[in-house]
């Protein structure tokens, strides 16, 4: 009897527990049960939104065996433009490359140039910035050789520059001031910003200037004063010192009849010293007469024979001793 109750016991416990336990399940319109929704799982971590673009860092990528973003979030997922086009950064160095070498070979042009014109000294100075904008591996030999050539002239030009002002400087010593300009001026050609040469061709110029005006104040002095020969070598003497002064060309044109007269006293002069055997003062004579005539070939013929028998003179008269 007991066996009969425990066994209909259990079946009864059997019978009623699916449905206990189906109210606690969602069913459908059906009345069957819902079977939960597996929650979506996405593996990877959300990317974050970078403003500006690239991080400047390369996105990480999912290693193999990773879960795949799935099409939704990667439509969702914001575009990263990390394209940088590669010819833009070569490109620019190119130009700038090319712009340095352009502005060199222009310098390097200019000191060729003043290499030509013996300005070693701005040409140097050329073929350095040459030097300095192109490219130290690529340059080519010229723009150094150049540049050591430059140093070898100015180094020569320099001794030349020496010797030079030297012999300007003893012309001027010696009251020489146009030879003395002439020296400083070939030393000025060969450097042509040298302060030291421009301030001696100064000093040379207003001495000359001085010698000039001294010169001529005594030659119109000794033409007042009736002293013809001197008058006319010291208008001369103006005239070869300043080439461009008109005062002794215009002081000579009024004295010509003055000239002429004088001229022909000494020549008279000097013959009747010379038939006198005063040959001494026959020369000094005719040698006056000459400075009044430079080119004439008969007072410079009477000069010489008188001078050559003076020695013949006195070699046989040293010959009687």
């Amino acid at each position: 009897m007991a066996k009969t109750s425990l066994i209909a016991a259990v079946i009864v416990f059997l019978c009623l527990s699916p449905c206990v336990f189906a109210e606690d399940l969602p069913t459908d319109n059906n009345g069957e049960v819902e079977e939960p929704a597996l929650p979506v799982i996405n593996s990877e971590p959300e990317m974050p939104e970078v403003e500006g673009g690239i991080t400047g860092s390369e996105p990480v990528l999912p290693s193999e065996g990773s879960v795949t973003q799935s099409a939704a979030v990667t439509a969702q997922a914001e575009p990263m433009d990390i394209t940088i086009p590669a010819e833009t950064l070569p490109s620019a160095k190119t130009a700038a490359l090319e712009s340095s070498i352009a502005a060199a070979k222009g310098h390097f042009n200019a000191g060729k140039n003043l290499y030509k014109s013996l300005d070693f000294k701005n040409a140097l100075v050329e073929f350095s910035a040459a030097a300095a904008l192109y490219p130290a591996k690529n340059a080519p030999p010229a723009m150094a050789a150049m540049a050591s050539k430059c140093r070898a002239e100015i180094k020569k030009t320099e001794k030349r520059i020496k010797a030079v002002l030297s012999g300007g400087d003893r012309y001027f010593a010696a009251g020489k001031y146009n030879d003395a300009l002439q020296e400083y001026g070939s030393a000025l050609k060969l450097d042509k910003n040298n302060p030291e040469i421009s301030g001696k061709i100064t000093a040379a110029s207003n001495a000359l200037k001085t010698q000039v005006e001294t010169l001529l104040a005594g030659a119109l002095a000794d033409a007042q004063g009736n002293k013809i020969v001197e008058a006319v070598a010291g208008l001369r003497a103006v005239k070869k010192l300043d080439p461009y002064n008109k005062t002794p060309d215009e002081r000579l044109a009024v004295m010509d009849a003055q000239i002429k007269e004088t001229l022909k006293k000494l020549g008279i002069e000097g013959l009747e010293q010379y038939t006198s055997q005063h040959y001494d003062e026959a020369i000094a004579c005719w040698e006056k007469a000459l400075v009044l005539n430079p080119g004439d070939a008969d007072l410079q013929d009477k000069i010489s024979r008188t001078k050559n028998k003076l020695e013949y003179i006195e070699k046989m008269t040293n010959e009687k001793k």
